[in-house]
């Protein structure tokens, strides 16, 4: 089935990048606050991105990397439809795992 953004992509990818760009302008209300000294909405905000984008991550982004690029990787790994996955997931993983950091 097809998602709501008309671009082919399913309905999990389509939600996802709503979702994404939702947070990012979170993460921005987030620097406001910051910015306003109002650290305790900023940590709030902040906090609950990194969360969020935890669940995101486990639901919706890992399954799909281990269907689609995981199998296949030991061969075909400089060809880019494997490469900038691997590449996203890898840098992705580690600016989560530095927000869970900052987070506790």
């Amino acid at each position: 089935m097809n998602g709501f953004l008309g671009t082919g992509a399913t309905i999990q990818a389509d939600l996802n990048l709503t979702i994404q760009i939702l947070m990012g302008i979170a993460l921005l209300a987030g620097m406001i606050h910051a910015r306003h000294r109002c650290y305790r909405a900023h940590a709030v905000c902040q906090g609950s991105v990194i969360l969020l984008n935890l669940v995101m991550i486990a639901f919706l982004m890992l399954p799909s990397l281990e269907l689609g690029v995981v199998p296949e990787l030991k061969v075909k790994f400089s060809e880019s439809y494997y490469f900038i996955p691997t590449l996203h997931a890898s840098l992705g993983g580690i600016a989560e795992l530095l927000g869970i950091y900052i987070v506790l």
